[in-house]
């Protein structure tokens, strides 16, 4: 199956709909903080109280040296000096994080018709990684399904494109091409680590909601859930709004982020900033993306 972006940006394509992330878009992206306050949208790193989807292991922090090593007897510098050292291990699809091109593939092609063959255990992936997004700087868009809808949304709650111009329109905010997306579903809030069954089912988008997005030219579709889309979909597939906005269209999905204080702000446009680390291979990065209001 072909999807609708590929080709758009050339055949060696491997940014996707970031390459609608021109001058004009980082400019307006930056256009619209106002008050100069910086946001961060990022959960905290750390093995406790924050989402990881099974299985992915949970975050390990350790500590290569520390002040009791001193204490017992390790070598200060001559002026007193001493220091901390420390080591983290995480799954790159833990937290809050944002998924590459490369994160899915549809019988053997990911975006632009490559082969997911290029994703390697020995190398990673060798194209369309997490190390060709560089930095992203454009304009964010919160797109609060919450308010609009008045109340709590429920586990399998379909977000459809008539909830979303919903919001937009509450909001009289227009996307234009360049912008990032974000979808407020409320999820995120109910989080409990005692109950496994938050992650079988969550409020999100639909196929036809998420394609919407991607034809008004939205970059980026991140959400305060842990995977965008509504789950389960409604079609009985398999995270097919992955593959609709990842595998057809280049565009990326940001998930687990914490929307609140953007609300708190009543920010419903501001500058976006999110910088993946340079993974090289890698299919996904922890982030903490920055909003500026």
């Amino acid at each position: 199956m072909t999807g609708a972006g590929w080709g758009r940006w050339g055949a060696n394509d491997e940014r996707g709909a970031l390459n609608l992330v021109d001058a004009q878009a980082v400019r307006r992206g930056l256009d619209a903080a106002r008050l100069g306050q910086v946001l961060p949208l990022g959960l905290p790193v750390q093995a406790r109280q924050v989402p990881v989807m099974p299985p992915r292991p949970p975050v390990l922090h350790t500590m290569l040296v520390d002040g009791a090593d001193f204490e017992a007897g390790a070598r200060r510098g001559g002026n007193g000096f001493q220091f901390a050292d420390d080591h983290l291990s995480m799954a790159c699809h833990s937290g809050t994080h944002i998924d590459a091109l490369s994160h899915v593939a549809r019988d053997g092609l990911m975006y632009n018709g490559i082969p997911a063959s290029e994703v390697r255990s020995s190398t990673g992936a060798r194209r369309l990684g997490i190390d060709r997004v560089g930095g992203i700087v454009c304009r964010g868009v919160l797109i609060d399904v919450v308010g609009a809808s008045g109340g709590p949304l429920e586990p399998g709650r379909v977000i459809g494109v008539g909830d979303v111009e919903r919001a937009l329109n509450r909001m009289a905010v227009q996307l234009q091409p360049g912008d990032a997306a974000l979808v407020r579903t409320g999820w995120l809030s109910r989080f409990d680590p005692q109950d496994p069954s938050w992650y079988r089912a969550e409020p999100g988008l639909d196929v036809e909601a998420a394609r919407w997005l991607a034809d008004r030219g939205v970059v980026l579709v991140g959400a305060d859930n842990f995977a965008v889309e509504v789950v389960p979909a409604p079609s009985g597939e398999l995270l097919p709004v992955h593959l609709a906005l990842l595998q057809e269209r280049g565009v990326y999905l940001l998930e687990l982020l914490d929307l609140e204080p953007l609300v708190a702000a009543a920010a419903w446009t501001f500058t976006f900033i999110v910088a993946p680390l340079r993974i090289t291979g890698g299919v996904g990065s922890p982030v903490n993306p920055l909003a500026i209001i």
